[in-house]
């Protein structure tokens, strides 16, 4: 019989996640972005901005600058709209991924907070250190 795994998690709080991301988009589009995030049925979880709205060339720029994969950049654009207010998980997971300088094996997912399971504390790197580095 195998031997249970204990993995390293970390609990970050919806609304601190949606200021670094809203600070870190902002730099990124050159324009102040407030973010909220946004809890579904336990599985999946967005942000959505509360004072303006992604166009398309937005939603570009920011998979690109992520790298994503085929898969986020299909979800990440709408099909019926040339804009929109949310950011969806698959994309704000690949910003976080970048904030936090590290990945995760798994998430769970709460309305007050995000559980980034299996996680690479070597490389973890949170903003505010940035921000009191500088």
């Amino acid at each position: 019989m195998n031997k249970p795994i204990l993995l390293q998690a970390l609990k970050l709080e919806l609304p601190q996640v949606a200021d670094w991301l809203g600070e870190h988009i902002s730099a990124l589009l050159g324009r102040q972005i407030i973010l909220q995030a946004a809890v579904d049925d336990y599985d999946y979880w967005a942000v959505n901005c509360t004072n303006d709205r992604f166009s398309l060339a937005d939603l570009c720029l920011l998979l690109a600058h992520v790298n994503a994969p085929r898969g986020a950049v299909t979800a990440a654009i709408p099909s019926d709209a040339h804009s929109t207010v949310g950011i969806d998980m698959d994309l704000a997971n690949l910003l976080l991924t970048e904030l936090l300088h590290t990945k995760w094996e798994g998430q769970l997912i709460q309305p007050e907070a995000l559980y980034l399971i299996g996680i690479d504390t070597n490389t973890l790197h949170f903003p505010e250190e940035e921000t009191n580095e500088a």
